[in-house]
């Protein structure tokens, strides 16, 4: 008996669980997989982020060429900003990663990751060498190589300055260096041994005139300098290769790039890096046939079974590919044999029309619980399918929906991504090297159905996962959750003190069970908590408990984080939340992070009482300026339209308000006749084109260039001592200028006129001094500022010094 695990068709289940897109059972498109079956070869595209590769390289790689082709993202952007939502730092990663993932299964790639952590922009390799750990990250990217074994990489950066972001600089050279390691049994040899070492035919870098505005394609064809076209229409996909990489581009939604659909001729160049030249396209040194698996005879059988594909019963086809499993099975290489039969698995299930769902009665459940879930399954093709149920077989009839239930007992971790479970700093810290480079760990809630095909069996896995119906969506699905046994949530992310106590209320709600237990709670150096102890019992009919709470600061100014363990059934286990991640691009999910709040005692003073709000791209500063005791009123467009603003003591603009609300400049003469009558206007940064500078997104007379400093530590200059944004209301000095976190700032000013003038001037290890980070004029009785300190990302974190400047500003005279 023959029995066999489909490993890609969990695959290929997996990736269409994660996808909004359609599970392709269409004869064109089992049609086209026929023809990738015949195809041999991998590349592997490398960059820096998420929204840095290019997607119409890798949808020709993956559709034209027919290649396997992967992207691997250095990082997954956590460091970025956010167009969709409030959402930074490791939620904003996570958002993300599920983004390449649409991405991917739209232009037909592969997604990995190494371990380093997006910091922010980086103005050097140099730097984001170091602050990753050079060696550590270079055997990430030699592990992948080893385990994938591309016979091409494609950089989408050079390896210098042009790349223009520390990161990309850095994933070029890193690609360079890797070619080598990899080869090398001596570096890293964990690797080696598990998976051998690996020699990269060629390295390419994907340049064009964005880098290389002469870009001399005279140089075509002479061993150096490749160019393709990698736009054809493919009628098995009914769409243009631009169409199909516009659509995966605009997976990116988080960071604006949605994109028109690209039809017609598209040109790219390729420029040799490593390995000997190629005159006549990348794979000029790798066969990309059956023949260099010494399996002619599959190839030749297989386009035999494509050439008498029936469009209108793909199920005819089966029997036929069930003949090439022996062929298969004699390829000597070990991984593309492995890769084979997961292709042919995959195309047998497909043609037959096999489909089965395994769901669960409830989303969400807890370690230990034992849940109520259901097979449906239906064989959609006359094929004498049968599966196995309770040790016997039973055949399934053609286009007849079966169902029954089981009962499975839940078990494992808390369904939080894998490498956000341990702290970390540069590096996410990932215990199981075989883990690295996955976009995500496979749920460990999934059922097997054992199924039998003319003879031969097949063991497929399905992850469990929860269906409903939305009234306007239609059809929904999620994968089920472990979730932890409770939910223990602060009034607040982050707590502000300015006197001795303030009181607080802790949530704890039940997740799907009944439980009794302990809160414990840790309070860091210089602060207390009372009580630090608290007894709770949830049941269905009372599912949350709240419980007020008081904090003490025992210094003036003292930092530290509040941390919560929850002690239930004897276990002690550190407090999660629930963090809700819900956008149409992506798959439902939830995170469940440690339930901690950020402790901040420091002094600051005030007189304004009302700020206004226009909302950008999204950020915390509504929730900052109310931890400081301002009432903050969200400014819309009836609001701003009706010009009624005189009751704001100030206000302020949302990063990339004027790049992402249309209404703002139509209705900024409001603004203008505000200021004009004695208000104060704070317009926080906005961003430029690309390549451009000088931008000017206002009525203002200053212009925005894409000058940054991304040291945080660097240091800062008064240059307007007398000006009382340093004295009122609160005192400004240099240490409060320590402690900021990612960068000083970023899209600071670049020219200006009277009366605007700087207030201070920073600069980046050596460059040379920028004095737009912040810049103040008065027009009429009021007064303008705009600044480019990243507000956004230090009143979070809770940094002393940004929000004091911050009340300064919103306060200014001068």
């Amino acid at each position: 008996m023959n029995v066999r695990r489909i490993l890609s068709f969990v695959l290929f289940l997996f990736i269409a669980q994660l996808s909004a897109q359609p599970a392709p059972y269409a004869s064109s498109s089992i049609r086209h997989a026929m023809w990738k079956f015949e195809k041999v070869g991998r590349v592997l595209y490398l960059a820096a982020h998420p929204d840095d590769e290019n997607t119409r390289v890798i949808t020709w790689l993956a559709n034209d060429a027919g290649v396997q082709t992967a992207y691997l993202s250095l990082t997954r952007g956590d460091g970025g900003q956010n167009l969709i939502g409030s959402q930074l730092g490791e939620e904003l990663g996570v958002i993300r990663t599920q983004e390449l993932l649409e991405a991917r299964a739209i232009d037909g790639g592969e997604q990995f990751f190494s371990r380093a952590v997006d910091f922010g922009f980086s103005k050097s390799a140099e730097e984001s060498l170091r602050l990753w750990d050079h060696q550590e990250i270079l055997r990430d990217v030699v592990t992948l190589i080893r385990r994938f074994r591309p016979d091409v990489i494609i950089n989408r950066f050079p390896p210098d300055r042009r790349a223009g972001h520390g990161h990309h600089e850095a994933s070029a050279i890193l690609a360079e260096e890797a070619y080598a390691a990899a080869a090398d049994p001596e570096f890293d040899p964990e690797s080696a041994r598990a998976y051998g070492v690996w020699q990269v035919k060629n390295v390419f870098w994907n340049t064009s005139t964005w880098w290389v505005t002469d870009l001399d394609t005279s140089r075509v064809g002479k061993g150096e300098l490749l160019y393709v076209d990698v736009g054809d229409y493919k009628p098995l996909l009914g769409k243009n290769l631009g169409e199909l990489a516009s659509e995966s581009r605009s997976m990116h939604k988080s960071q604006g790039f949605g994109i028109a659909r690209l039809r017609g001729s598209i040109p790219e160049y390729l420029e040799l890096v490593k390995g000997a030249p190629c005159y006549n396209g990348i794979f000029d040194h790798v066969d990309t046939s059956m023949t260099r698996l010494f399996a002619d005879e599959l190839a030749h059988r297989m386009r035999l079974v494509r050439q008498q594909f029936n469009e209108n019963a793909p199920w005819k086809s089966v029997p036929d590919l069930m003949d090439l499993y022996p062929l298969v099975e004699k390829i000597e290489d070990s991984i593309w044999r492995s890769q084979k039969l997961k292709e042919l698995d995959e195309l047998v299930l497909r043609c037959a029309g096999f489909h089965a769902e395994y769901l669960s009665e409830f989303p969400f459940y807890t370690s230990g619980q034992v849940a109520n879930v259901k097979w449906n399954v239906i064989m959609r093709s006359p094929l004498p399918m049968r599966y196995r149920r309770d040790g016997d077989w039973v055949e399934l009839a053609e286009n007849r929906l079966v169902e029954w239930d089981e009962q499975l007992k839940i078990s494992g971790e808390v369904s939080h991504p894998f490498y956000l479970m341990q702290s970390f700093d540069y590096l996410f810290q990932i215990d199981n090297r075989r883990e690295v480079a996955l976009p995500e760990r496979r749920p460990e809630l999934q059922g097997d159905l054992v199924l039998s095909l003319y003879g031969r069996e097949f063991s497929v896995d399905h992850i469990l996962q929860y269906k409903w119906t939305d009234r306007v969506k239609g059809e929904l699905i999620r994968r089920v959750d472990v979730v932890p046994s409770a939910e223990v949530r602060f009034s607040d992310a982050y707590f502000l003190m300015n006197s001795k106590t303030r009181n607080f209320e802790v949530e704890i709600r039940r997740t799907a069970t009944d439980i009794s237990g302990e809160l414990l709670l840790d309070a860091p150096e210089g602060f207390a908590v009372n009580p630090s102890s608290i007894k709770f019992s949830l049941t269905e009919a009372r599912p949350v408990a709240r419980f007020s709470l008081q904090l003490e600061k025992q210094r003036s100014e003292a930092q530290g984080i509040l941390r919560a363990r929850t002690i239930i059934d004897g276990d002690t286990l550190e407090a999660r939340r629930i963090v809700k991640l819900d956008f149409d691009h992506i798959r439902p999910m939830q995170l469940y992070p440690e339930t901690t709040a950020g402790l901040h005692a420091f002094s600051w003073k005030r007189k304004a009482r009302t700020v206004g709000y226009i909302p950008g791209a999204g950020d915390g500063i509504p929730e900052g300026l109310r931890k400081l005791g301002y009432k903050v009123v969200m400014i819309d467009e009836d609001m701003l339209s009706g010009g009624n603003l005189r009751n704001f003591d100030a206000i302020i603009t949302g990063i990339r308000a004027y790049n992402t609300t249309s209404w703002l400049k139509v209705y900024e003469q409001q603004l203008e006749h505000y200021v004009e009558n004695g208000g104060r206007l704070v317009i926080q940064y906005n961003t430029v084109a690309w390549r451009s500078s000088g931008q000017q997104p206002t009525i203002w007379p200053f212009h925005i260039g894409r000058q940054r400093v991304t040291v945080e530590q660097a240091p800062v200059e008064i240059i307007q001592p007398q000006s009382r944004v340093w004295r009122k209301p609160n005192t400004i000095t240099a240490s409060d200028f320590e402690g900021w976190v990612q960068e000083r700032g970023l899209y600071f000013a670049q020219t200006w006129e009277l009366p605007f003038v700087p207030l201070m001037r920073m600069n980046d290890p050596g460059e040379d001094p920028l004095e737009g980070a912040v810049i103040a004029g008065k027009f009429g009785k009021g007064y303008v500022i705009y600044t480019g300190l990243s507000f956004f990302r230090q009143l979070p974190a809770g940094v002393p010094g940004a929000y004091k400047l911050l009340i300064n500003l919103l306060e200014y005279a001068d």
